[in-house]
């Protein structure tokens, strides 16, 4: 069983080498105080970082801790570890602007959730995607302080939630 991994994915306007060092991060940016408040714990591995996905989404078209008030902008970045002692470059994979009521929200959600979906499905699919959940894939070159395993059961819960998400109203 060969698998070439794939070496690219876009995200936004940047191309970017999926690698087991980037984590990602959902933030919640408040324009009038100019302040962001970080969600789930910071910045997370990907196998870490997709079980809130769900939440998050949830979290927004609920308008729960008041996360997508008129004036707060919720945001999931990439973030990726600089090659040199400078700040790290991190692309914006989700940019969800806050409204007044939830019809409007709902509007802005089904804007993007699939193309959301779609750039974690191809993240995913850098380290073998759907072959995640066959028997005896080995997973290569991910994390080195985690267990093979924990980007198989990630994405094992990231299928669960897909539908999950494409539900949400």
């Amino acid at each position: 069983m060969s698998f070439e991994r794939k070496k690219e994915v876009t995200i936004g306007h940047a191309l970017i080498i999926p690698t087991g060092t980037i984590n990602y991060l959902a933030s919640v940016y408040n324009t009038k105080t100019q302040e962001r408040e970080l969600l789930f714990d910071g910045g997370l591995a990907l196998h870490c970082f997709i079980k809130n996905l769900y939440d998050l989404f949830y979290n927004y078209l609920n308008n729960v801790s008041n996360c997508s008030s008129e004036n707060k902008i919720t945001y999931i970045h990439a973030i990726l570890k600089p090659e040199t002692d400078c700040r790290p470059e991190c692309p914006i994979i989700l940019k969800l602007e806050g409204y007044k009521n939830k019809n409007e929200r709902l509007k802005r959600f089904n804007n993007v959730k699939e193309e959301t979906l779609k750039i974690f499905e191809e993240i995913f699919s850098c380290w073998g995607g759907k072959r995640l959940l066959e028997q005896g894939f080995k997973v290569k070159e991910y994390r080195n302080d985690g267990h093979s395993n924990d980007l198989r059961h990630a994405y094992q819960e990231f299928e669960l939630i897909k539908d999950k998400i494409m539900k949400l109203s």
